[in-house]
């Protein structure tokens, strides 16, 4: 994680790619057992040791998971969006210590339910970790009133209990194909599904990083799928866009003045499908290597339906 709070908080809340649904150093394929394929996002109320309620009144919810190469979790977050607009989640990072993040002895801390909590506000997002041993908690509350009061009763709703192994989503993203150089090393993936409250996926992501350090990726490629949307409703009014065609396939293409482009969508279906190179993010920024867009390029030559 980040040496600073503000980037830890980015990076925790999302409210915020080796072969297609395949590869032995692609983590996150793994099948899942039996039991939890027919589980909704919402029934998904526990990360670890933490149990909490589903929000009454949400309109959507999220499931994030970062995970390593070899499949081990780095961190997991459940995100809710409330109908009027506040945000509610809840997260754990393995192997994570606060105090290697921040001087915890600045601070402001509770004592609830038998936890020491240590507060952060940032730019009307309250949040409050707790130290496990080795892992790190945290509930988010970012109201539209700006009023946190509420993330004391969030934290005090909390229960703690044997670590429950999490559901980790795989790596699918429906009707699309595609394959990766097999020489570029996937040091790790995030994974994020989004639904609204019957159940239904209203986005899901696949966001593979390559290099060495998993924390420091040379570059990042994703593919988003959203089910039920069109292409259009994604434009933008105040960018450019234009049509290119990629072997048999053409796509809408965010316009980039200054290099290659890196924002591609497709519509297969009733399903339309975001595939960018984002790049390695330097926490003021976001470039792109050579070798990121050659390999971008390499990527969507074998994109297929």
């Amino acid at each position: 994680m980040k040496k600073t709070i503000a980037i830890l908080l980015a990076c925790l809340m999302i409210l915020s790619l080796a072969a297609c649904g395949g590869g032995s150093n692609d983590p996150g394929t793994t099948e899942e057992p039996e039991s939890q394929a027919p589980q909704t996002i919402a029934d998904d109320t526990s990360i670890y040791e933490m149990r909490f309620t589903v929000p009454e009144g949400y309109a959507s919810v999220e499931r994030y998971c970062d995970l390593k190469s070899d499949g081990s979790v780095i961190e997991k977050d459940i995100n809710y969006v409330l109908a009027d607009g506040t945000k509610i989640s809840y997260g754990c990072m393995k192997g994570q210590h606060l105090s290697d993040i921040t001087d915890v002895s600045a601070l402001e801390t509770k004592e609830i339910g038998g936890l020491s909590y240590y507060y952060v506000d940032q730019s009307g997002a309250y949040c409050a970790f707790a130290q496990k041993e080795d892992d790190l908690y945290a509930v988010q509350y970012t109201p539209v009133d700006g009023d946190g009061a509420r993330l004391d009763e969030l934290l005090a709703a909390l229960e703690y209990g044997e670590s429950v192994e999490p559901i980790i989503d795989d790596t699918d993203l429906y009707g699309i194909n595609y394959k990766l150089d097999e020489t570029l090393n996937v040091c790790g993936v995030s994974i994020l599904v989004s639904e609204d409250t019957e159940g239904k996926v209203t986005k899901k992501y696949v966001l593979r990083k390559f290099g060495e350090n998993v924390e420091k990726p040379d570059f990042r490629f994703v593919i988003y799928a959203y089910p039920g949307a069109t292409v259009e409703s994604f434009m933008d009014e105040t960018k450019e866009y234009e049509t290119k065609t990629v072997g048999e396939l053409e796509y809408t293409v965010l316009k980039n003045d200054s290099g290659s482009p890196y924002e591609y969508y497709i519509q297969n279906g009733d399903t339309v499908y975001e595939i960018r190179n984002n790049g390695a993010s330097s926490g003021w920024g976001v470039t792109r290597s050579d070798e990121s867009v050659a390999a971008f390029e390499a990527l969507l030559n074998t994109v297929s339906f």
